[in-house]
């Protein structure tokens, strides 16, 4: 019962942390940006989908010559978990504004752990509590920058930001 009780609680502190809270933040960073759509990426959107196309083929292939410590629960768990990874650097890579950035963020962070659910009976509760608290705190690093960036130069295009050097 107690490790069932582990289990419950740390779905349910999931749940409420990717269902509500973060989305939740990202939308009032998006309302205080006034951030409507991403304008111009770095690459453009017929490339983005054929990349990350390739992408999800070659996490399905790794997904299948990958030997886990234990059989996955799922057989399509560990190859949706490297598509979720990939996509989410192909969204970090490819596009200009800071909130889509940490949109592809998230994502990546998304991929690790469904990742990290096919080792679940190896990893400790606290371990996975400590992974959920430093994406939480990474949201709201990222949100307070996005916010005084979009406060200070009206911006939050990327490419932009780069000629503010010195």
């Amino acid at each position: 019962w107690d490790a069932l009780l582990h289990v419950g609680l740390l779905s349910l502190g999931t749940l409420l942390l990717k269902a509500v809270i973060i989305p939740g933040l990202l939308l009032r960073t998006m309302r205080t940006a006034n951030v409507r759509r991403e304008v111009e990426p770095f690459i453009s959107l017929h490339t983005s989908v054929l990349i990350g196309a390739v992408m999800v083929g070659v996490a399905f292939w790794m997904g299948s010559v990958l030997t886990l410590p234990r059989p996955a629960p799922a057989t399509l768990l560990v190859p949706v978990a490297l598509a979720t990874l990939l996509l989410g650097f192909l969204v970090i890579v490819s596009r200009r504004k800071a909130i889509t950035q940490v949109l592809g963020y998230l994502m990546l962070e998304n991929g690790i752990y469904v990742f990290g659910q096919c080792l679940a009976r190896d990893m400790p509760f606290v371990v996975e509590l400590g992974i959920l608290l430093d994406v939480l705190v990474g949201v709201f690093v990222m949100g307070i920058a996005i916010h005084h960036i979009s406060r200070e130069f009206d911006n939050i295009d990327t490419d932009e930001l780069s000629t503010l050097r010195d």
